[in-house]
């Protein structure tokens, strides 16, 4: 069995991500993904790479979004295409996910300014924002 529990070397800052979405709607995928992620980063055994490139992390997140939603949001279940075909409930998906661009992926010290900044403290983001805190092995939304 692999061992998950290693620890990055030297104590250092472990990941911090911040998925400033803007829709407080796909939370079970969010979270599923943000989850996928903190395994893929402990795996690897905390390696630094995870944490110095934030193109390459959200052309990852990208790549993950459809299967995430269809994994945690959507749950296989038929009566969530509504009006589409299964092909055509993809490419609205798709369509619709574009809304994601890299400058709305906050990573480390510019995700923890973000979260840290007065506004946030005070009125949080309406549930749209997702967090991945490495430190403290959790995913949660602000």
């Amino acid at each position: 069995m692999t061992d998950y529990t290693r620890r990055p070397p030297g104590g250092g800052r472990k990941l911090l991500l911040v998925v400033r979405f803007g829709d407080n709607d796909f939370h079970s995928m969010w979270t599923g993904i943000l989850e996928t992620v903190f395994i893929a980063y402990k795996y690897a055994g905390y390696s630094e790479e995870f944490m110095k490139d934030k193109s390459r992390m959200y052309a990852t997140l990208k790549e993950l979004m459809i299967g995430g939603y269809m994994l945690f949001q959507y749950s296989f279940e038929p009566s969530r295409y509504g009006r589409f075909k299964h092909g055509e409930y993809l490419e609205h998906l798709r369509t619709y996910f574009e809304k994601f661009t890299e400058d709305r992926l906050l990573m480390n010290d510019e995700a923890r300014a973000y979260l840290e900044s007065p506004d946030m403290i005070k009125y949080g983001d309406n549930s749209e924002t997702f967090v991945l805190d490495c430190e403290t092995e959790c995913v949660y939304v602000v």
